[in-house]
């Protein structure tokens, strides 16, 4: 059976480690960019006009992601 030093040892490593989590989780949704994707296709406004090439941007993080990690980091802490 475990003694209470060594649970109250392991709640501050726990508790450490998932502040720290939610803590990147916070982080990483300040930057909009990373949730943004664009994808763009111009077309000239005449035969001649100019043309430029498609432009695209990837979502790089899911908001559903980030809520699974951190749905994950609070079961792990309570």
């Amino acid at each position: 059976m475990a003694k209470l030093n060594q649970i109250i040892a392991i709640e501050k490593g726990v508790k450490s480690r998932s502040f720290q989590k939610l803590s990147e989780s916070h982080q990483t949704l300040q930057k909009p960019n990373l949730l943004a994707g664009i994808s763009r296709t111009y077309r000239p406004k005449d035969e001649e006009g100019e043309q430029f090439p498609p432009e695209s941007t990837r979502v790089q993080i899911k908001a559903e992601d980030i809520i699974r990690q951190t749905v994950t980091t609070l079961t792990e802490l309570f």
